[in-house]
């Protein structure tokens, strides 16, 4: 009898937490459809007067007859009105008798479940551009390294030089002038003389040499 007691209390302390509940919504809805009981939760979300009590489901609720049909221990995504503002809830239903308990997860932070989908489909959306940019970045950088690299390991070779005209071989049967070699790998060129073919060009243009 005390075992049994004791259970009646801890159900009994329980109702009392969620009827006070500011953050589980809980309503009882009759056989008829009517809502005869919603907790502090619900009542602020969809009714601070209170006024939603004696009203059938379906004028807050368009799943008002996948609710009433719902079996006990059901699982729904149930959505609720408010003048135009529209939430949803995670909401497991229990049947008791010709009643039935739907109590749900809290919605929301902005109590729109369809603006939180939008919002987070615009987040990826820009993380996926992000993505598109640096992944085309890094590629550029990465043919930019193979091009380094490459060159790096051409200027380490032994190239043969014509003796003739400096023509560089870069390849079994190629060969290309020095700066269109040093340009072509991208190899920045500063023109200037050296010190005997700069006394030479002065010669030429009648100036005296340095």
């Amino acid at each position: 009898m005390s075992e049994r007691r004791e259970q009646i209390e801890a159900a009994a302390a329980a109702a009392r937490w969620l009827a006070a509940s500011t953050s589980t919504h809980a309503f009882r809805v009759d056989g008829r459809g009517l809502i005869v009981e919603a907790n502090a939760a619900a009542l602020t979300r969809l009714e601070p007067s209170g006024d939603v009590v004696g009203r059938p489901l379906r004028e807050v609720s368009a799943d008002a007859s996948r609710v009433l049909a719902a079996p006990d221990g059901a699982e729904l995504l149930v959505t609720f009105a408010r003048g135009d503002a529209r939430y949803s809830l995670a909401s497991r239903v229990f049947v008791a008798g010709p009643d039935r308990c739907l109590i749900g997860e809290p919605p929301t932070a902005d109590g729109d479940a369809e603006t939180e989908l939008r919002r987070a489909n615009n987040e990826l959306a820009v993380l996926a551009r992000e993505y598109a940019r640096q992944a085309v970045e890094l590629r550029d950088a990465l043919e930019e390294r193979d091009r380094t690299l490459w060159t790096l390991e051409r200027i380490g070779e032994v190239l043969p030089v014509c003796m003739s005209c400096g023509a560089l071989k870069t390849d079994a049967d190629a060969w290309q002038s020095a700066n269109a070699f040093l340009t072509e790998n991208n190899i920045p060129l500063s023109h200037g003389y050296c010190p005997p073919c700069g006394e030479q060009a002065l010669l030429e243009a009648g100036l005296p040499p340095k």
